[in-house]
Formats: structure tokens, C-alpha cells, sequence
């Protein structure tokens, strides 16, 4: 039924069984530690599970920790995501930035202003139109700050070894450039 739909089922269990490795791993590794974990399944993952941990340790890709994150209410409680298949990003089909237009112009993007009056034709007969393909990839934007938009968000920023930097703001927005 799988192949029929279209599905890789080798690629998929292949998928399951590096996952299921991964999640050994990372509880070995908190075991030794000598910190004591549960591992909840998706439909299982509940308030009650939430209230009893210290830290929520997400396993598996965006979507799994965009889930555990979307659940706990407290900015206390810290929540960790682990990509169980680190590499798999070499693969994906990134979503393109495309331009369409008259003369499309790449480094009013490029240069992050925006000019006025650039001519536009939305016109299909008009064969003078052209696509650009921007190099930059949009994926994986994320947005940090406080869950009611109305509240102020304090944290500190730091990229690599640099000094890190207080900020207090409507939130940050974090994305991946490839």
C-alpha cells in the first residue's frame, strides 16, 4: 500500500530504525549522566508529563519540537530540541525565493532596501518577463518570544565567541541561511 501512495517504504524503515538508534543513544547519555528521563510518544506528551520534568528533550525533527515547545506554558522549564537525523538537511528540497517581473532586480534584495516605483507587469502575454532565482533559502525561520504578542521579551544574544548582547524586545526571529 505504501509504494502504491507513492512512499519509499526501504527509506522510511531505514528513517524509523536511525531514529529509534538516535533515542538510545541520547538516553544512554542522560542515563550515565545520572538524570532520570521517560520517553513519551506524541499522543502520550501531557501536562502531567510536563509538570513532572525538569527540562522537556525533544527528539526527531522542526515539527516535534515545535510540538514540545508549543505545550509547555512556563519560560522556567527549558525545552531542548535534538535533530535525530542531522544530515538529512543535505537533502531536502529548499523552498526557492523567486522574483517575477520586468526586469527583476536582484540587488534591491541583495542590498535589503526597497526602491519605489520598480515597474511590474502581471500581464502572461508579455514575454519580455523574467524569473529570478534568489540564492538565498527560506526555511526553518524561528520565531522566539513571549507566547501573548502584547508582552515584552528580555533575553541575551550571543553568536559564536563574540561578547553576548541584552535585548529587550517584541522577540527574535532565528532562520537558517542554507
Amino acid at each position: 500500500m505504501l509504494n502504491r501512495r507513492g512512499s519509499d517504504y526501504e527509506r522510511l524503515k531505514e528513517s524509523f530504525t536511525s531514529h529509534s538508534e538516535y533515542l538510545k543513544f541520547i538516553i544512554n547519555e542522560l542515563e550515565a549522566a545520572n538524570i532520570e528521563c521517560r520517553i513519551v510518544r506524541r499522543f502520550d506528551y501531557n501536562e502531567n508529563v510536563i509538570a513532572w520534568a525538569d527540562a522537556i528533550f525533544s527528539a526527531g525533527g522542526d515539527g516535534t519540537f515545535l510540538l514540545a515547545a508549543s505545550k509547555v506554558k512556563s519560560s522556567h522549564k527549558p525545552v531542548i530540541g535534538i535533530n535525530t537525523d542531522p544530515l538529512r538537511w543535505l537533502f531536502r528540497q529548499r523552498i526557492r525565493i523567486n522574483l517575477r517581473g520586468v526586469k527583476c532586480r536582484f540587488e534591491m534584495f541583495q542590498n535589503q532596501y526597497i526602491q519605489e516605483n520598480i515597474p511590474t507587469n502581471d500581464k502572461a502575454e508579455d514575454r519580455n518577463e523574467q524569473t529570478v532565482i534568489l540564492p538565498e533559502l527560506a526555511l526553518n525561520d524561528v520565531f522566539l518570544g513571549e507566547s501573548l504578542s502584547s508582552r515584552t521579551s528580555y533575553y541575551e544574544v550571543q553568536v559564536d565567541n563574540c561578547k553576548s548582547q541584552k535585548q529587550k524586545n517584541s522577540g527574535i526571529t532565528v532562520c537558517t541561511v542554507y
